[in-house]
């Protein structure tokens, strides 16, 4: 039987330093949160005895409220995280969440995760998307310098060279979660996780870069200088939800096909078009796509000069431009 909660306690076993950790495991039947756990701490000694790890499906919340006391953290905060924990398990999703200390200079993470009800790392729920899941929250963890969309992220930066670490399958995920990411923010007019460009950057340089055989330490730098480099200003963020208003809060089929028109008008070098046809993309599949239970399908013999208008722009781009790299129509 599994233990729900891994807590600080597990800090203080990894002391002694060791030799590099052997490359992850293939794809297993389900995801190991104790061993995840256990892994990142291993990883990043800056996280031990500054983490807790919290599986909200397995646990009360309550069930950590006397590690959270004996790190001196405060009732109030205390509640918070105990919250969060409901939260997780009511909504089926994760968090992370820093808790100051009494008489600590730095602040205790706090991760609580739950197998999302939607997947985001690849088109269903799987142990990849847990694995994903878990790496994005711990990126929040380990890169905390930055915030609000930077910060997201980052922390899908993190996720995104964790998954060629850890799957040969990586792209496919990861070509759904980008995927995934523009089309939310398209939808909900939100364009706090809109980590698209990070993510498509890292697949196109997958191969030459070799995230593989990145050490732990390396992992958690390049994943802070894609984040930096790739995220959107405040200014484009704004263009980006102007120019998509049209589509928020619409039924996902039918905002694909008034997304199309808006995409095609788009000059070819915008953020407008690159997300777009991103998520034009997806939807002119065989069969569509799905996002959150609900299918986006543009694939039939109606839609198929908007495809063809699609692919011509985009063939009209430079040779090594992420949409020719990612985009097949």
């Amino acid at each position: 039987m599994t233990c729900p909660l891994l807590t600080l306690r597990y800090s203080y076993m990894t002391a002694k330093p060791k030799k590099r950790p052997a490359p992850d495991a293939g794809p297993s039947l389900r995801f190991d949160f104790n061993a995840a756990a256990k892994r990142a701490l291993k990883d990043h000694p800056e996280l031990r005895g500054n983490m807790l790890f919290i599986h909200a499906g397995e646990t009360k919340p309550d069930a950590h409220s006397d590690d959270l006391m004996m790190q001196g953290v405060d009732d109030d905060e205390i509640a918070d995280v105990e919250k969060m924990v409901r939260d997780a398990k009511r909504l089926k999703t994760s968090f992370h969440l820093a808790v100051s200390r009494e008489d600590h200079k730095k602040s205790l993470g706090v991760l609580v995760f739950h197998p999302d009800k939607h997947s985001i790392f690849g088109a269903k729920p799987s142990p990849a998307d847990d694995a994903g899941t878990f790496d994005h929250e711990t990126g929040h963890a380990l890169i905390s310098r930055t915030e609000g969309t930077l910060s997201e992220n980052a922390a899908d930066g993190f996720a995104a060279i964790r998954h060629f670490q850890r799957f040969d399958n990586a792209r496919e995920n990861l070509e759904y979660a980008g995927w995934k990411r523009a089309a939310v923010a398209m939808l909900l007019g939100k364009t706090s996780h809109l980590t698209t460009f990070t993510i498509d950057r890292i697949i196109c340089d997958a191969e030459a870069a070799k995230f593989s055989s990145l050490k732990p330490a390396e992992t958690k730098k390049i994943a802070e200088e894609y984040a930096r480099k790739f995220t959107p200003s405040a200014k484009r963020l704004a263009k980006i939800s102007h120019d998509f208003a049209p589509l928020k809060k619409l039924p996902p089929q039918q905002a694909a096909e008034k997304l199309a028109a808006i995409t095609l008008k788009a000059r070819a070098d915008s953020d407008t078009f690159y997300l777009g046809a991103r998520v034009l993309a997806g939807a002119f599949r065989k069969g569509g796509l799905r996002l959150d239970g609900k299918k986006i399908d543009l694939s039939g013999e109606e839609h198929a000069q908007l495809r063809m208008k699609l692919k011509m722009k985009i063939e009209k781009m430079p040779k090594n431009h992420p949409l020719k790299k990612i985009v097949v129509l």
